[in-house]
């Protein structure tokens, strides 16, 4: 069995499935929320990527954009998922939007239906039915933050990041605080690391 001392310091090279934008990305926004922490090392620099020149081709840089209000988050965010589908040939059921809180999902929802565009949603953690009939049916995947963990899709859309929201408004007790704040941070880094290619992230200018 291995034995490490205290003053041990063990380095582990990574391959990411991610592009190196989005980990970059994820980094950023792990370490931003890492306040109680002051050692993160970056893994771009002890990592290597396993993309040949056609997953290059479907990488674009994440993006953040901010909109109207709630609404007009999600129809841009659709848009965008639909586009990218038909630019990158990349089916519908590889795309996740997220929405982060039960009632952005719930509002995605109802748009999608609306609209008669088809889509499954994850009740749960690694929900394997949804997944299978999304498969199934080239549907997209909408989902809650908090059941995304484990998945891999091409792309991510993430709706309802913006002040208040990501991470929520700030209590009167600091400390709790401080761990609402790195909770969400880490929920953030887990959705935008679901995508291999593209992350699109959306927010409300008003807040």
């Amino acid at each position: 069995s291995l034995r490490f001392t205290e003053n041990d310091n063990k380095q582990f090279n990574t391959v990411f499935r991610s592009s190196p934008d989005i980990v970059n990305l994820a980094y950023n926004i792990l370490t931003s929320g890492a306040t109680m922490f002051t050692n993160f090392e970056n893994p771009l620099s002890y990592s290597s990527f396993n993309f040949v020149k056609e997953d290059e081709m479907k990488a674009i840089r994440p993006q953040y954009t901010l909109v109207n209000d709630d609404d007009d988050a999600i129809v841009k965010g659709v848009e965008w998922a639909e586009r990218y589908c038909s630019e990158h040939k990349s089916p519908k059921n590889h795309v996740l939007i997220i929405g982060t809180n039960e009632i952005l999902v719930s509002q995605i929802r109802k748009y999608l239906e609306a609209h008669n565009k088809p889509f499954e949603i994850l009740q749960s953690r690694s929900d394997e039915r949804a997944m299978r009939k999304a498969q199934e049916g080239n549907k997209f995947i909408i989902s809650q933050i908090d059941y995304v963990g484990g998945l891999e899709f091409d792309s991510v859309v993430i709706i309802g990041v913006d002040d208040g929201r990501v991470p929520p408004t700030k209590t009167s007790q600091s400390e709790a605080y401080h761990v609402i704040s790195y909770a969400w941070h880490s929920r953030m880094y887990v959705a935008v690391t679901r995508a291999k290619y593209a992350v699109k992230i959306l927010g409300d200018q008003s807040r």
